[in-house]
């Protein structure tokens, strides 16, 4: 991700938990092939590729 990248997403953050001082540690995980997974507090909003296809299976095997 680039810097702009980075802090558009810290400004969408910043709205949806206010009164929240957000410290971003942004790491390269190859096993969410793609998206991104964010960590705030003990919420986890998950918009990883990864995600998107094990909801797709569960979703084709239910």
């Amino acid at each position: 991700m680039s810097q702009a990248d980075i802090d558009g997403l810290l400004n969408a953050l910043a709205k949806k938990f206010p009164g929240v001082t957000l410290h971003p540690v942004v790491t390269v995980n190859p096993e969410l092939i793609g998206g991104v997974c964010v960590r705030v507090g003990d919420q986890v909003l998950d918009a990883s590729v990864r995600a998107r296809l094990a909801q797709m299976k569960t979703t084709l095997t239910a």
